[in-house]
């Protein structure tokens, strides 16, 4: 799967949901809506697998206070957010440790824009974690898309696509560089063919003021 980058990431959506024959909007609905059925498709862990603070005391580790794991949370939490790794802290509002000597190590982290995440420690190694955005089970993938189009407009994505586009993946000598970068590009014409009519002129307008020798906006198909 291609996943496209700009600072910490871009597009996710996109890329699954060309993957899995389905538009950006049925991807969405299908897979990333909150859903009001307590099932257990993603595999919840019983809490007796479940890692708690006793774990990390009983071999003496130098990791493992409640200051660590929380610093550990924080951090995982920051590449969830779609923004500048540097800006990211500024959209957590607080931080809480909810842990049960019986349950295990959990944190509810809740965010500016309004959405709450929950993490479960999964394992010993840092960076380890179970993640529920808004009490519903996600991969960290799924959370950074939901988190994706929730923060940005889709003339935002592509433009931020348009500029981090390899203009150069032609000439490499690794395919996987060229691969990618096509798949890049039929990427970004996607997200041009979705944009609103005025959506596109905008974009049009931007490419220009990026070209030295722009193609008419009738033949602009986003790249």
């Amino acid at each position: 799967m291609n996943i496209l980058f700009f600072d910490n990431f871009i597009d996710f959506i996109g890329p699954q949901a060309q993957k899995m024959g389905m538009t950006r909007e049925e991807y969405v609905a299908y897979y990333l809506t909150e859903s009001d059925k307590s099932d257990n498709s993603l595999g919840l862990m019983a809490f007796e697998a479940y890692q708690t603070y006793d774990d990390y005391n009983k071999g003496k580790k130098l990791f493992g206070s409640p200051e660590d794991l929380q610093a550990d949370v924080l951090l995982s939490v920051k590449h969830l957010i779609p923004v500048r790794f540097d800006k990211a802290e500024g959209f957590v509002k607080s931080i809480e440790d909810q842990s049960q000597d019986k349950k295990g190590i959990k944190f509810e982290i809740k965010l500016t824009t309004g959405d709450i995440i929950h993490a479960y420690k999964i394992g010993s190694f840092r960076g380890s974690w179970e993640w529920y955005l808004n009490k519903k089970k996600l991969t960290k993938d799924q959370i950074v898309a939901i988190m994706l189009d929730k923060m940005y407009t889709p003339y935002e994505i592509w433009q931020m696509n348009f500029d981090s586009f390899d203009k150069y993946h032609m000439y490499s000598d690794d395919n996987r560089a060229y691969t990618a970068g096509k798949s890049h590009e039929r990427d970004i014409a996607r997200m041009y063919d979705g944009l609103s009519n005025n959506e596109k002129t905008k974009a049009y307008k931007y490419y220009v003021s990026k070209s030295q020798s722009p193609i008419d906006f009738v033949n602009f198909r986003g790249i």
